[in-house]
């Protein structure tokens, strides 16, 4: 880093507008990346079954 430049991590005053910032933080009522996930885990879960019993075929 250059030696005239600023650290804005630094800098009291664009860290409070920084955090003051409105939208930051996602609703805590919203549930909507529940059940993409709860997707993703149940084919992640057929997917690694399906491995090991392929595995235990071959043995």
């Amino acid at each position: 880093m250059a030696e005239n430049e600023q650290d804005p991590a630094g800098n009291t005053q664009q860290f409070r507008s920084f955090a003051q910032r409105e939208g930051g933080e996602p609703d805590p009522d919203s549930r909507t990346d529940m059940p993409a996930g709860l997707f993703l885990a149940v084919i992640s879960l057929a997917a690694l079954i399906a491995v090991v019993g392929a595995i235990m075929l071959i043995v």
